[in-house]
């Protein structure tokens, strides 16, 4: 491939550079996060910001880049590199540090106390997609009891609902009986939720 063409190639990764990885390192980030996601114009201001502090984490390695004389392929590579896969596996990492609470506990070592990214306690309990048997009383006093599991779903945006996998009758003696369906519940009718270990 001519220099000149790579030479364009390369004009448009530095263009890219600019927003890409800070786009790609919030967007990934927010998979492993529950809550209202705002839209890309809203978050245009984060990825800047995020994006300048992993440009002032990488700088040495993109004027390597652009200054080597390797074969083409070999820098379209690195680039490739620095501006899809590293930001990538950054969204990630961040991602699973904030659904596992590393990051919390770990300044928490420190005394550093940080407003928690998720903005509610819905989304935080039902984020960390534990399984949990539950028992949910309506506002008209109706009890339903439940398995939520990896077959259940919680809503995390717009309206609140629940889908329980499978509900449970009781017979006189309190036990739990399974009845072959499962349940969707709308949140705006529910006054409390109780949750219980599976080891119950």
């Amino acid at each position: 491939m001519p220099d000149l063409q790579f030479g364009d190639a390369q004009s448009l990764a530095m263009s890219l550079a600019l927003l890409v990885p800070g786009a790609l390192i919030v967007c990934i980030r927010s998979r492993f996060l529950t809550g209202r996601r705002r839209s890309h114009t809203e978050e245009a201001l984060s990825y800047a910001i995020v994006t300048l502090f992993y440009f002032a984490a990488t700088l040495p390695l993109f004027h390597a880049i652009y200054t080597s004389d390797a074969p083409w392929w070999q820098r379209w590579a690195l680039w490739v590199a620095l501006i899809l896969v590293i930001p990538a596996l950054i969204g990630l990492a961040l991602g699973v540090a904030y659904q596992k609470g590393w990051i919390a506990r770990c300044l928490k070592r420190f005394g550093i106390d940080v407003i928690h990214p998720i903005p509610t306690a819905w989304d935080w309990k039902f984020g960390q997609r534990n399984e949990h048997w539950l028992i949910i009383r309506l506002k008209d006093g109706t009890v339903f009891h439940g398995y939520y599991g990896m077959g259940s779903f919680a809503s995390s945006d717009g309206e609140r609902d629940i889908y329980l996998e499978q509900i449970f009758d009781r017979d006189e003696l309190g036990t739990w009986v399974p009845l072959p369906q499962g349940m969707w519940v709308q949140v705006s009718e529910v006054s409390t939720i109780e949750f219980l270990p599976v080891s119950r």
